[in-house]
């Protein structure tokens, strides 16, 4: 029995070995969120069960407390939303979020640009959308209703599909967050 152990000790140290140097390499390669945000500028986490404006709040909080540990995350949400214009009005996709939005979709604008960080008032739209609700793709500064919430245009980007990108705050969550990048 023992020489059947020795056996099988020789046979995986060598994997062993490798697995253990390879985790060990990872962890002082990452060893922080501030590293690896670093290496790889964004990555995506999904959830099953919506994430809390007062979640996000605390994620916020406490990568505010410590920048050296942590990385800003960018919360959001899609939604399906009856959009009107003074023209017309249309059903379309809407992506909303809190954080940068060139975290959430890699638009390619044509015209203007991302919402500010805090301009919960503006958003920016696909052409298709554009020409859903005002019949052209020069729409800066004109307004879109989403329920009671109304949105000012400050870019439109590349997309056939109607799409409104939308910051909103934390606490605008109501329904929570899906995701996190």
């Amino acid at each position: 029995r023992l020489e059947r152990l020795k056996a099988a000790a020789r046979r995986y140290a060598p994997m062993v070995a490798t697995g253990l140097l390879v985790l060990a390499l990872w962890l002082a390669g990452f060893a922080s969120a501030t590293r690896l945000g670093q290496l790889w500028p964004g990555f995506s986490l999904r959830y099953n069960a919506p994430v809390s404006g007062q979640a996000a709040t605390a994620a916020r909080r406490y990568a505010a407390e410590h920048p050296d540990e942590a990385f800003w995350p960018t919360f959001w949400r899609q939604d399906t939303a009856k959009l009107e214009s003074d023209l017309f009005s249309t059903t379309a996709s809407c992506l909303l979020y809190s954080g940068q939005g060139q975290r959430v979709w890699p638009a390619q604008f044509t015209g203007g640009g991302w919402p500010g960080a805090t301009d919960e008032a503006g958003c920016a739209v696909s052409e298709g959308l554009a020409h859903a609700l005002w019949g052209s793709t020069d729409v800066l500064d004109k307004t879109v209703k989403m329920g009671d919430k109304t949105y000012t245009v400050r870019g439109v980007f590349e997309g056939d599909d109607p799409l409104l990108l939308a910051h909103v705050g934390d606490d605008g969550a109501k329904a929570g967050w899906q995701g996190v990048e």
